[in-house]
């Protein structure tokens, strides 16, 4: 299997897979056809690289949520008709309970 190259790469993998392509080609080679004792000494750089991944993409979901919400926030927002600010203080929108 052939690591995706340029703007594929860039548009389809997690940026640390794209940089670290290494990884690509040890899993594309399978697991299968390497010694018990390579996959064992790779076990726990694969799974630190995944776990890295996985964090990455949940940190870009939360950004992005976070991101809607204030354009919801500011796009629902009108002065003529909104509390002043002595009125109501606005609460952190990152203080919000999960």
């Amino acid at each position: 299997m052939l690591f995706p190259r340029g703007a594929v790469a860039i548009k389809v993998l997690p940026p640390f897979l794209v940089k670290n392509a290494k990884i690509y080609s040890i899993l594309s080679v399978g697991l299968h056809d390497l010694a018990e004792t390579q996959c064992l000494a790779f076990f726990k750089v694969l799974r630190q690289s995944t776990v890295l991944i996985l964090e990455e993409d949940k940190k870009k979901r939360e950004e992005l949520e976070l991101q809607k919400e204030l354009e919801r926030a500011i796009t629902g927002f009108s002065a003529q008709s909104g509390p002043t600010p002595a009125d109501e203080p606005a609460e952190p929108l990152e203080n919000k309970p999960e």
